[in-house]
């Protein structure tokens, strides 16, 4: 087969292919026989109908079938045999398939750009590392003895904010108990805003075995539409309130901390939170450093994009954000709504840019992620969704493409921070809320 291949920029290519006679002929052949030996023709029997006749009837739909598979599976084999990355199917522009001659087909092709990254050894990229406080380790260590606090009964004083309180109630819709509007041993955290609003801070100051009117009105937007937007009355009767005890701040406390960790004092505790939250601060750092050095590279490396390509990530960008709400979805083949396609383009190019600028990074740095590494992230994700079976979670992760799209962010990842080690970083340590805005 012989293969042309014509440059028209750095994102289209123009294919022109020669296939053979003889091999359009044998195939068109195999067609027919293959579907003489199965059809039915009156006055024949199965397989027996002569070739003649065949080429009659059937001809016609061999030679539509056997072309248009050849053409594709053709285009497709020279795409690979030179090469080319091609951003969608080939858009055939000429087919020449005169009877008894060589067939000739001609087709444009978008393409991923070729480049070579420009030095970047100048560019100079900001780290602000959020400082972390005595009041921030102060904080985790009151989340620990919350979370390890004991409830304990109260008997000698009124409901306060942060009381956890047993009641009974009765909900009432124009002077009628309401279907869900009724319950036994209901227990309310006081200050958690679970409830009807309005209704938790009207408890405040009564008294076990004391009972009142509480009138409330349903939100608006309240999910039972009976409710939403209306008046009631609720009937409450408490039966009982418990408040937090929190354990004193010793070393008996650390060790009882953190069942995950056991430390032996108060102090180590402390120390163990500071160092936690000095990891975190410095990966969030990291992150914003990574953003501005990922923008260096774009405007370093000003390349073209195809416009398939283009407009595939616009249409991902407008489902993205519609999808939460509902809205419209674009699907491929639609257009995209010129005011949408105005909206996204300009953000789609630069995300668009930065991969490949990326990826481009990875290949030269020759940046590979091991089955290890893999595993460990896969092992940190399940840890956080808290899954249990990683071996399942791996296959089926496996199956669908999300653990390839998580090792083509961990290469990306690993390049940037390659990358960093190679230009000048200004590292600062900044109050946190500064290190929030700069961000």
């Amino acid at each position: 087969m012989d293969i042309e291949i014509q440059d028209i920029d750095s994102c289209n290519k123009k294919i022109k292919i020669t296939i053979p006679n003889n091999i359009y002929k044998s195939k068109v052949k195999a067609y027919i026989d293959r579907v003489g030996r199965d059809a039915k023709v009156p006055g024949f029997r199965k397989g027996k109908i002569p070739q003649s006749m065949l080429e009659k009837t059937v001809g016609p739909e061999a030679k539509r079938e056997v072309l248009t598979q050849l053409i594709s599976e053709k285009l497709f084999a020279a795409m690979d045999e030179k090469g080319i990355k091609a951003v969608g199917a080939p858009k055939l522009l000429n087919v020449e398939a005169e009877e008894g001659t060589d067939v000739e087909v001609t087709a444009d092709v978008e393409v991923f750009p070729e480049f070579e990254v420009n030095d970047y050894s100048g560019i100079e990229v900001d780290m602000k590392i959020p400082r972390v406080t005595d009041a921030d380790v102060d904080t985790i260590i009151e989340a620990f003895r919350s979370k390890n606090a004991k409830s304990v009964q109260v008997t000698d004083r009124a409901i306060q904010s942060g009381d956890f309180v047993k009641l009974d109630f009765t909900g009432f819709l124009n002077g009628k108990p309401f279907s869900g509007g009724e319950a036994k041993d209901y227990v309310l955290e006081i200050g958690a805003n679970r409830f009807v609003p309005g209704f938790e801070e009207q408890l405040i100051g009564l008294e076990m075995g004391e009972t009142k009117t509480i009138k409330v009105k349903f939100p608006d937007d309240y999910q039972g539409k009976d409710l939403a937007g209306n008046d009631t009355d609720f009937e409450v009767a408490i039966k009982g309130i418990q408040e937090k005890e929190l354990p004193e701040l010793n070393d008996e406390f650390a060790k009882n901390a953190d069942p995950e960790n056991k430390f032996d004092t108060l102090d180590e505790l402390k120390n163990q939170i500071r160092s936690r939250l000095e990891d975190e601060s410095r990966k969030t750092a990291s992150r914003a450093t990574k953003k501005e050095l990922g923008d260096k590279l774009v405007d370093l490396n000003p390349i073209s994009l195809p416009e398939a390509l283009i407009s595939e990530q616009i249409r991902f960008m407008i489902n993205k954000a519609n999808s939460p709400s509902g809205g419209e979805t674009i699907q491929e083949g639609q257009d995209i709504p010129p005011e949408e396609d105005e909206k996204h383009r300009k953000g789609a190019i630069k995300i668009l840019q930065e991969e490949l600028i990326v990826g481009k990074l990875a290949e030269d740095l020759e940046v590979k992620i091991d089955p290890e590494q893999l595993d460990k992230e896969v092992n940190t994700i399940m840890g956080m969704v808290g899954g249990e079976d990683v071996q399942k979670m791996k296959k089926e992760w496996s199956q669908n493409g999300t653990l390839a799209r998580l090792q083509v962010k961990m290469v990306r990842e690993k390049a940037l921070d390659l990358v960093l080690e190679k230009i000048k970083v200004n590292e600062e340590t900044v109050d946190r809320d500064q290190g929030i805005a700069d961000n």
